[in-house]
């Protein structure tokens, strides 16, 4: 039924789990909720996923916000957050399955440039990317989902039929404006294995 898989990536193929991305800079003697809600502010990372700033740009815009004594390990955080993010490993295999089965396995993710620059770097990212045949991070293409463009480059740069192909992705918005353009849609909330009954059946 389905040719094509478009897969988002945070919270289908990872876990965003912020204290994951902490543990390796702070103790447990830290108030990780408070340093989460400053380092992983939505005023921040719209404006990472947008493209408008880097990681490097947030480090300067929480100098005041968080003590000096701490202030270079948050840096680090902000710039090394990917390398610390919990494999899905069910959807991994999934994308494998699929790779090695000749279906086109494709990437549409809102996220930030210094991702798109430097995954790879990370071999288990790298191992994981091989398996893609496109990938459109926001970041980099200057849209974000669920902006229509978005889904449009895609399909527009890899020739991808709206009919034969499954979208997956966490966020209804982002599911809702990929059906109005007519692609099949998936809504992944953890259930791998009704995913896999519906593009299996």
């Amino acid at each position: 039924m389905f040719e094509n898989f478009i897969f988002d990536y945070g919270n289908v193929l990872i876990d965003y789990n912020f204290d994951e991305m902490l543990k390796p800079y702070f103790n447990e003697n830290e108030d990780h909720d408070k340093l989460s809600a400053i380092l992983f502010d939505r005023i921040y990372w719209d404006a990472l996923d947008s493209g408008e700033i880097t990681e490097t740009d947030v480090c300067k815009l929480i100098k005041d916000r968080v003590p000096e004594g701490i202030y270079d390990n948050c840096c680090k955080v902000l710039n090394n957050w990917y390398c610390h993010t919990p494999a899905k490993q069910e959807m991994w295999k999934l994308v494998s399955d699929l790779k090695h089965s000749g279906k086109g396995i494709y990437l549409l993710s809102n996220i930030s440039k210094t991702f798109a620059e430097k995954h790879s770097e990370v071999k288990e990212l790298a191992d994981l990317f091989k398996n893609f045949d496109g990938c459109v991070f926001s970041a980099t293409a200057g849209l974000v989902k669920p902006q229509k463009e978005i889904f449009e480059l895609i399909l527009n740069k890899y020739d991808l039929n709206a009919k034969n192909t499954l979208f997956i992705d966490d966020n209804e918005n982002n599911i809702n404006a990929a059906k109005e353009l007519g692609i099949n849609t998936f809504l992944f909330k953890d259930n791998t294995e009704e995913l896999k009954t519906l593009i299996f059946k």
